[in-house]
């Protein structure tokens, strides 16, 4: 296993950090290779931080998979974790905050257990 940090270039959108199952004991790719490469994603996670972002994030979570904006793919991967500050949820509706942020306090509720 190795780990492969990407970044995507072409929107500027996010920082994803890749868990794959792959021969390279390490690798770094930038733009959207890291996701078709021949290797097999086991887990991913995206990082998005900042305002700046908050447009981004809105799309890749609330709407549906688009060429627009390849961070939506992720949506489908079977292991996607999206982590994100509290100014990057700025263009997110109400309701999808409320709902991940509840998720969030059962989860810590879960862990202290």
């Amino acid at each position: 296993m190795c780990v492969c940090v990407c970044v995507c270039v072409c929107v500027c959108v996010c920082v994803c950090v890749c868990v794959k199952v792959c021969v390279h004991v390490r690798a770094f790719v930038l733009g959207n290779g890291a996701s078709k490469s021949s290797c097999v994603f086991v887990q991913v996670m995206v990082l998005i931080t900042g305002a700046h972002k908050a447009l981004a994030l809105s799309k890749a979570i609330e709407e549906g998979v688009s060429h627009m904006w390849t961070v939506s793919a992720f949506q489908m991967h079977r292991n996607a974790l999206f982590i994100c500050d509290e100014p990057a949820t700025m263009e997110l509706r109400v309701k999808t905050v409320k709902y991940f942020k509840g998720l969030m306090d059962f989860h810590n509720l879960a862990v202290q257990d």
